[in-house]
């Protein structure tokens, strides 16, 4: 907790009121915003897992236990974790923003999608050699990318309206941004909506536009946002007995999923990935069910997300210090002369139009384009945000500035920067997949056993290659290339109208986005 919240009149009487969101989440530990650098690095955290359960998705579906025990564990926390970092980190829906949301959103959906489309249909619609790769008499099912699993959500019918792969978040995000000002407006909003997306799965919206999981995923959006309206935050756990706390519970939740799995042969992921009817998911006796089970899933979820947070460390454990001749950032070790601060709470910047400030005072707008260097550029692979630190700053506690490198602060640095690109990843990582499939390295989903030691063996090799491909395609040479689908200038005065009255640039230029998270 930082020092600038603890002499907060308004957040102390706030946290010491039974009745108050801050005095309910604060007795259960909850502190002060933490720094961007760890919102960052908990983001690459949670993309890599959501990359890395995809790639073992497909030997999941060919019934590998391993695969199905790795794919359900990290659907349990890794999307509502991100949604809640994606609510904490939205801003209000300024005329700016609205662009954003056209510019930055659904203009790269569109984008992504029709290439998603084409490539998918060329390669596995009614394309006669791309056969079975086990048994040559027999024809592949239309969309079908490996055994028994497809990309084309139920099976089809394709179309612009059910997203592919991961595209589905960027819908998602659009339906959270432009439902949030009127969700705000009900009290007990986070727990109305958790009773309505706990009735989404008895409806058949399904894969549609994400309207299901984003009706499903709207508590964690709107509990993310409730957070950085009060000024807190998931803690980590700074001590040993909270650690030992948070570690139990976590292998308590590895446990429960690895027995589901090869005790009761329960291998299905749709119960964490919230996107389809409960009639699909339970079938026709236990459907009716659903809601107390979706009930159910929330906490669990909820639980896991807190759970993870609390084991992604500050900026400030590692020393990481603060750029020389910049202001100090929140979280960060001041340089010799900076002014003071320490610990993990403070302001938040960039990447979502994060409020900046007081940590428990008046919410202040920035400027997206002293936020963000460049507010076109949300993959930050340009531009840097105010107060970042810089790897090449980064020395050891104490040695000066021609001290000896702190390696571990520049690995955080360097992780939170993959952090804040990690849209990349997670909407092209379905691309490298297909071309793995092309190289038939998925041909083992057909022709080994399920729980072989072969397939156990290429279930973890694709899991560690998941970490590997998030991280390769959120460095700077990745963005810059693949970036132009997710950045695409069209936030220019020929696309949108200009003038004051609606919100318009200076000389045609551009708005900031919203959140990647």
């Amino acid at each position: 907790m930082s020092p600038t919240a603890n002499n907060n009149p308004a957040f102390a009487a706030a946290a010491s009121s039974p009745d108050s969101f801050v005095g309910f989440f604060t007795r259960l530990g909850m502190t002060p915003e933490s720094d961007h650098h760890r919102l960052d690095l908990a983001q690459f955290l949670l993309v890599a897992c959501i990359v890395a359960g995809n790639f073992v998705h497909p030997f999941a579906s060919a019934g590998a236990k391993l695969a199905c025990v790795l794919h359900n564990i990290v659907s349990m926390f890794s999307v509502p974790a991100l949604v809640i970092i994606a609510g904490f980190r939205n801003a209000e829906l300024t005329p700016q923003r609205r662009r954003s949301v056209i510019a930055f959103l659904l203009v790269p959906y569109l984008l992504l999608q029709s290439v998603y489309l084409a490539v998918y249909i060329m390669l596995y619609w009614n394309v006669s050699f791309r056969d079975h790769p086990g048994r040559k008499d027999v024809d592949r099912a239309d969309g079908e990318l490996t055994y028994n699993w497809t990309l084309a959500k139920d099976w089809g019918p394709l179309s612009l309206a059910t997203p592919f792969g991961n595209l589905w978040y960027l819908l998602c995000l659009t339906h959270f941004i432009v439902w949030r000002p009127f969700a705000i407006e009900v009290p007990h909003t986070v727990v109305i909506h958790t009773l309505l997306g706990c009735t989404m799965g008895y409806t058949t919206v399904g894969q549609f536009m994400s309207l299901q999981r984003a009706a499903a995923l709207m508590p964690f959006y709107l509990l993310g946002h409730a957070c950085r309206r009060h000024h807190i935050f998931f803690p980590w756990a700074s001590s040993v007995p909270a650690r030992a706390c948070v570690a139990s519970v976590a292998l308590l939740a590895l446990g429960g999923c690895a027995t589901a799995v090869y005790a009761f042969g329960h291998r299905s992921s749709l119960i964490w990935e919230m996107s389809q009817s409960y009639h699909v998911v339970w079938g026709p006796k236990k459907y009716r069910w659903g809601a107390l089970i979706q009930l159910s899933v929330y906490a669990a979820s909820t639980a896991m997300s807190a759970v993870f947070f609390a084991l992604v460390p500050p900026a400030s454990v590692f020393y990481v210090q603060a750029s020389t001749g910049e202001n100090t950032a929140p979280g960060l070790t001041p340089e010799k002369g900076a002014g003071e601060g320490e610990g993990g709470g403070g302001r938040s910047h960039g990447g979502g139009g994060l409020w900046s400030g007081d940590p428990c005072g008046d919410c202040e707008e920035v400027d997206a384009e002293d936020e963000l260097g460049a507010a076109a550029d949300p993959l930050l692979v340009r531009g840097r945000r105010t107060g970042e630190a810089r790897e090449r700053d980064q020395k050891r506690p104490g040695a000066g500035a021609e001290g000896a490198t702190n390696h571990l602060a520049v690995c955080y640095v360097r992780a939170s920067k993959w952090g804040s690109r990690a849209l990349c990843p997670l909407m092209y990582s379905f691309f490298v997949m297909i071309i793995l499939e092309v190289c038939w390295c998925y041909n083992d989903t057909w022709t080994v056993p399920a729980n072989g030691v072969v397939m156990t063996l290429h279930t973890i090799l694709f899991f560690v290659l998941g970490l590997v491909v998030t991280a390769a395609l959120s460095t700077r040479p990745a963005c810059m290339t693949l970036g132009w689908l997710l950045t695409p200038p069209v936030l220019y005065s020929w696309v949108f109208e200009d003038g004051a009255g609606t919100g318009g640039t200076l000389n045609g230029g551009t708005s900031e986005p919203p959140s990647p998270a």
